[in-house]
């Protein structure tokens, strides 16, 4: 997770990685035929960045619903999440490596900044209490989530998701099998992530009572 000061951002529904993942395993027509299917010929490449409400982040991932859905007339319900997670994650690191490609170097923040939450600030790193909460406040506007901040040095990031839109958007469009991908696709990309790791003992999409995600240099 990081946070997006740029105009656009990546749809994170990615149609090319979709429809490469499907035809990898049924085939080139089969895939274009359920790409079609759940509409995502149509879908946008990027989207207006900025803070997501629930109704905005329903819509945009709806189409995972759909492409998940559309598996179902295909395949059987085993090889339906096998392939719709894949689809999810790879999207998913799509999506975050773009927001990863500008490293944050800042050792300044004011109130209308966003905290970069995906690794520890740089040494030097000052801010006063008003705007460190302004920042993280806007992330989490961002993310679509309600949350605590624990800590946030050159040492460590820690912080607490307590309400989660994700998971929200999955249960309300009937899908809630699908929560779990939607939450290892954030463990997935610091995987390969070159300084930093994270752990996250606890997920709402799992069943905790909130998420605790830590972030700390390698």
């Amino acid at each position: 997770m990081r946070s997006v000061s740029e105009s656009l951002r990546p749809n994170r529904v990615q149609p090319v990685v979709c429809q490469r993942i499907i035809a990898d395993v049924l085939g080139a027509d089969e895939a274009t035929r359920l790409c079609h299917l759940a509409g995502l010929a149509d879908l946008p490449e990027r989207l207006l960045s900025g803070p997501r409400d629930l109704t905005a982040l329903s819509h945009e991932l709806q189409p995972f619903v759909d492409l998940y859905r559309a598996l179902q007339t295909s395949v059987d319900q085993t090889q339906s999440l096998a392939l719709i997670r894949t689809c999810i994650i790879n999207s998913g690191l799509v999506s975050h490596a773009s927001d990863a490609d500008t490293p944050d170097t800042s050792t300044r923040r004011t109130p209308a900044t966003p905290l970069n939450l995906t690794s520890p600030p740089p040494a030097g790193f000052t801010i006063s209490a008003t705007a460190l909460q302004s920042g993280f406040d806007l992330a989490m506007q961002h993310f679509s989530c309600e949350g605590i901040l624990i800590e946030y040095s050159p040492d460590r990031v820690q912080f607490h998701i307590t309400g989660c839109n994700w998971c929200k958007a999955m249960h309300n469009a009937g899908a809630p099998e699908l929560i779990p991908f939607i939450c290892e696709t954030d463990e997935r990309f610091m995987d390969e992530h070159p300084t930093h790791r994270l752990r996250r003992p606890t997920a709402i999409g799992l069943g905790d009572s909130h998420c605790d995600f830590q972030f700390a240099p390698k």
